[in-house]
């Protein structure tokens, strides 16, 4: 009899129910319910949330400003290879550079003088930032 049950869970309810309304599924379920390793199926336990090593953390993220500031520096390279082209955009964007110290040492003379080495060549937004320059009469 058991047999006759496992065959006709296994082909699906409409037969279950045939075998069950016979009686023959019911000493399958008292087995189960003595027996836990046929119990049903159940969801897995939640895993407890990971713990983090403060050290780890704090090396990932040097190692995260390090790669950004290597990116920095070669954006920076570019644009000045781009201004030493002739670009007076990149002749805008590299003075900026070297104004904030982004991606290279700060130098204000050479910076404003990159702007207007630009505003020179007639780029607009070079010549309006001429006009904002602290010491601009």
């Amino acid at each position: 009899m058991m047999l006759a049950a496992h065959q006709a869970l296994a082909r699906g309810p409409m037969t279950a129910g045939r075998y069950y309304a016979l009686g023959e599924l019911r000493p399958y379920v008292a087995d189960a319910m003595r027996d836990p390793s046929l119990q049903p199926w159940s969801p897995p336990k939640p895993k407890p949330p990971l713990a983090f090593d403060p050290a780890l953390v704090a090396a990932a993220r040097s190692n995260a400003v390090a790669k950004a500031a290597v990116t920095e520096t070669k954006v920076t390279e570019f644009l000045r290879s781009q201004a030493e082209e002739g670009s007076a955009r990149a002749k805008l964007e590299y003075g900026e550079r070297l104004l904030s110290g982004r991606g290279t040492e700060t130098n204000a003379l050479l910076g404003w003088a990159y702007i207007q080495a630009a505003a020179d060549l007639g780029h607009e937004p070079a010549a309006a930032r001429i006009k904002q320059r602290p010491d601009a009469r």
